[in-house]
């Protein structure tokens, strides 16, 4: 019987998946290098990205900005010691090449009051997203209404 224990030198990381995640840190300002794990050729392993443990596709993302004390997300009083432990910048549309990812929390962030992209309702299997608290502007668009969760503006 073949054992079912992998090499700790294999990767699991599917490599066009590291590559848009690679893309979509590029695209990010992350002045508290909040992503420095991610480098490598195991993406499954990097802070805030959980993988499928069979098919080793990336299944979420859980980027939210740190919350104070009281669970509040930072720089809601806007103290810009707080921004800087907020990621920014674009959210690359590279992101729609990972089919099956279910989940992406990015609120608590500052995008500068930026577009929601209207990319994001284009996911075929994304149920939840969050993207409250992350200073995208008002318009929200209808792309949207196809996930199952979603927790904007």
């Amino acid at each position: 019987m073949k054992s079912l224990t992998r090499n700790s030198d294999e990767v699991k990381c599917i490599a066009t998946e590291r590559s848009v995640l690679i893309q979509f840190k590029n695209n990010l300002v992350d002045r508290a290098n909040r992503l420095s794990s991610w480098f490598g050729d195991d993406c499954c392993s990097w802070s805030g990205v959980v993988c499928d443990n069979f098919t080793h596709h990336v299944h979420e993302i859980h980027l939210r900005g740190l919350p104070d004390r009281q669970g509040y997300c930072l720089g809601s009083s806007f103290d810009i010691n707080d921004t800087n432990q907020m990621l920014g910048g674009i959210i690359s549309p590279s992101l729609i090449k990972l089919e099956q990812l279910r989940y992406l929390d990015l609120s608590c962030n500052d995008f500068g009051f930026t577009p929601i992209p209207s990319f994001v309702g284009s996911f075929l299997n994304l149920r939840y997203l969050n993207i409250s608290m992350s200073q995208f502007s008002r318009e929200i668009p209808h792309q949207l209404g196809n996930l199952s969760e979603f927790f904007g503006s």
